[in-house]
């Protein structure tokens, strides 16, 4: 008789450990992972931009063009738009023009910049940097490309920024090592890892130049009623820039236990396309801890019409989110840091497919896959 209830308090115990880690949130997260598929973007691909009709991305010798629905295909690709002997670096867009960096194999020290106009024809752009001879990075905003190069010499490395123009003019603007540009209708905005932000009006007179002792990953402009341009540091903390005087002023909005912000930032819009969210690439703390799980990914912000509300959060931590499944969010895209982020415009896609470039996984996609919705890496096979 005391076997047997020796035998049936041990199977009680044994459905209450297995009824309680039901809920452990470890094996939700564990329940809640899809499998990864082999990404046709692999490794490192530059930030993600759409000009036209088309989305483009580069990875390694490839530039990828992705038509979305504007073909009238249910089933949207990519396609190859550009092969070089080289590697792209980057790749930005303007009113009239997407633009590349890249460099060849035969002379890897030496960046080239290269553009295509919307009939597909290609040409070089020679900008006069003089002797900041080393082009490092290029953004755009409105009609016109901005360029950070560097100055070598002594073994000592000085930045200098330069802008090019849809009409072909350029010139130098500043000094230091370019993060972001934006602009708000009526002034270009740039911010640098130095510290600098610069408001150039539409002549390409900097009118204002505000230095402060922070580190700046990102800008952006919220697209709400005020246009107010945004930038965020190295330390996920979100600032906004006067108009005025150039300087910037915190939110009290930022990143949580220490996480870094990766300088991705996009916004997120609604069907009626909206801008509802902020998204910000986010980096793990550069110490472990044991609770940090993984905390990479993304992050988002609440937007209204003037501007951010609340806090940073995950996604799926509140009802407006890019992706409703936490869990899932966490065990996909969450594993890892992401670079770039850019949501298809609903005039390319109807889907407005949100796509992310990873630091070394590739590109990845939120779309549904096998009737769930999910991040995953972009594959040859998807719908």
């Amino acid at each position: 008789m005391k076997k047997h209830f020796f035998i049936y308090k041990l199977l009680l115990l044994t459905v209450f450990i297995l009824f309680t880690t039901c809920y452990d949130p470890v094996f939700f997260r564990v329940a809640s992972e899809v499998e990864p598929v082999e990404p046709l973007i692999k490794g490192s691909p530059t930030n993600i931009v759409a000009f036209k009709r088309a989305v483009y991305v580069a990875s390694g010798i490839v530039l990828y063009q992705y038509t979305g629905t504007t073909r009238g295909s249910s089933e949207p690709k990519w396609y190859t738009a550009k092969k070089i002997n080289g590697r792209f670096l980057q790749i930005a867009s303007t009113e009239k023009y997407l633009y590349i960096l890249h460099y060849s194999d035969t002379n890897p020290n030496k960046k080239t910049i290269e553009k295509m106009d919307e009939t597909g024809n290609w040409t070089p752009v020679n900008v006069n940097t003089g002797s900041f001879n080393n082009i490092q990075n290029i953004y755009s905003a409105n009609d016109t490309l901005f360029i950070s190069a560097a100055n070598v010499s002594n073994s000592a490395e000085s930045y200098s920024f330069f802008y090019f123009s849809d009409a072909g003019v350029g010139g130098l603007l500043g000094s230091g090592e370019i993060k972001g540009a934006a602009y708000d209708g009526t002034d270009y905005y740039i911010c640098t890892k130095e510290g600098v932000i610069s408001i150039i009006d539409e002549a390409m007179d900097p009118t204002k130049d505000s230095k402060s002792s922070l580190e700046f990953t990102g800008l952006i402009n919220l697209e709400d009623n005020n246009k107010t341009i945004a930038a965020i540091t190295r330390d996920g903390v979100l600032y906004t820039v006067n108009k005025t005087t150039g300087g910037v002023s915190p939110l009290n909005v930022s990143f949580d236990n220490g996480r870094y912000s990766t300088g991705a930032l996009a916004i997120w819009r609604d069907r009626n396309y909206t801008p509802r969210l902020l998204l910000a690439g986010r980096q793990d703390a550069l110490e472990y801890s044991t609770d940090s799980g993984y905390t990479y990914g993304y992050m988002e912000l609440r937007l209204d019409n003037n501007g951010p509300v609340g806090n940073f959060s995950e996604p799926g931590k509140n009802p407006i989110t890019s992706d409703p499944d936490n869990d899932q969010f966490k065990s996909t895209i969450g594993k890892y840091p992401v670079n770039y982020i850019l949501q298809t415009p609903i005039y390319i896609d109807s889907n407005m497919r949100l796509f992310a470039s990873t630091q070394k996984n590739g590109v990845w996609s939120y779309k549904t896959r096998n009737g769930v919705p999910q991040w995953n890496a972009e594959a040859d096979d998807d719908p």
